[in-house]
């Protein structure tokens, strides 16, 4: 449903701009209050943010351990890492509000004769910039305040031991039968010396930013397709006479 496809008379184009407005600001509202919260990402399978796969090896190693107190805290770094897009996109709407006021006569134009979406496809064009300035040093405050780094080198260290235990096991069989061959004249192969294992470098808050930003303009559409259709959300006098209907 359009702004100005219907009602009891022509809308003026500044009316209708009017309502578009409205309608956008409506919908932003909508997807931060739901996204913005506490397991906005993490409680939704469409958004929630997956541990990165450079870090598959020491997640499936954390998984299998028998200690809890390592298993468990794969869970708690996926939970943080959600944590951190929850509270960036709660204080995206100063910067929508912002890109709202600046839209000028083209702009709101273009979006009412473009597509359903048109609003969320401005938004994804005009803020992506600013949005990611504004989320990542949240991000990096959230990840550094919540302890990411310490849960992650818990794992890292875990998972570095492990390979430096069987290294042992291995060192130490390869001796004895070292210790067997040289009573028989047999000179034993030098040992080659492995470099140390090292976790993959892997920018956490670029990561998240960027899950957090795609989780957004998911959920932007969804909001302005409801607001657009639904008279419930057609709160303001500019909306209610942009999407009157006909008489």
């Amino acid at each position: 449903m359009g702004c100005g496809a219907s009602g009891p008379k022509p809308l003026t184009l500044e009316e209708m701009i009017a309502g578009l407005k409205d309608t956008l600001f409506a919908a932003v509202r909508l997807a931060i209050a739901q996204i913005g919260k506490a397991g906005g990402f993490l409680n939704d399978a469409r958004l929630k943010i997956d541990i990165p796969t450079v870090l598959g090896d020491i997640m499936d190693f954390a998984r299998k351990s028998p200690i809890d107190a390592i298993k468990n805290k794969v869970d708690e770094f996926e939970a943080k890492l959600n944590s951190a897009a929850e509270k960036s996109c709660s204080a995206a709407l100063d910067t929508f509000i912002e890109a709202i006021r600046g839209m000028n006569f083209r702009d709101a134009k273009a979006v009412l004769e473009g597509p359903a979406d048109g609003g969320s496809a401005y938004f994804e064009e005009v803020c992506d910039k600013p949005l990611r300035e504004k989320f990542t040093p949240i991000i990096e405050h959230t990840l550094k305040d919540e302890g990411v780094a310490t849960v992650l080198d818990v794992m890292i260290q875990a998972w570095s031991m492990a390979d430096a235990a069987a290294e042992a096991v291995a060192d130490a069989a390869g001796a004895a039968f070292g210790a067997i061959g040289g009573a028989f004249g047999m000179a034993s192969a030098p040992k080659e010396e492995k470099p140390k294992k090292e976790a993959p470098p892997c920018d956490l808050a670029e990561y998240i930013c960027d899950k957090a930003l795609k989780g957004l303009w998911l959920v932007l559409r969804e909001k302005e397709g409801l607001v657009r259709g639904s008279s419930s959300h057609h709160t303001t006098d500019a909306m209610k006479r942009c999407y009157a209907p006909k008489k």
